[in-house]
């Protein structure tokens, strides 16, 4: 095979791999659905209390259709939680529900977390 011939076969791979790519990211951006991102359910600390266990019937959450649940235990005047934000809002869209634990009053905690939009 002379080399033109060589150039074109490698120009004609290129080609389809590309295509195959753009096809790839046209398919998961416009016609598979796109992760829900939920309001966060916010825990008092005082609620939960000491020594108790995080279970479904105390928070009021269904963890059979959760599937994957991360529970965060933040506050709202710890300096590392709010340096953590963003590192939160890219965890929002993994495909996890995301459960927010604050010493706070769950009112003061919400308020916290629409002010960071959190998505835990």
């Amino acid at each position: 095979m002379s080399l033109s011939g060589k150039i074109e076969t490698t120009a004609n791979a290129a080609t389809i791999v590309v295509a195959v790519l753009i096809c790839t990211a046209f398919v998961k951006s416009y016609l598979l659905p796109k992760p829900v991102l939920h309001q966060p359910a916010v825990v008092s600390a005082s609620e939960v209390g000491r020594g108790k266990n995080v279970d479904g019937h105390l928070l009021g959450v269904d963890w059979t259709k959760n599937h994957r649940t991360l529970v965060l235990a933040i506050s709202t005047t710890c300096h590392y939680c709010k340096d953590s934000v963003p590192f939160y809002r890219k965890l929002g869209g993994a495909g996890f529900k995301m459960l927010a634990v604050l010493p706070q009053s769950v009112l003061e905690g919400q308020q916290y977390l629409r002010r960071c939009r959190c998505a835990c």
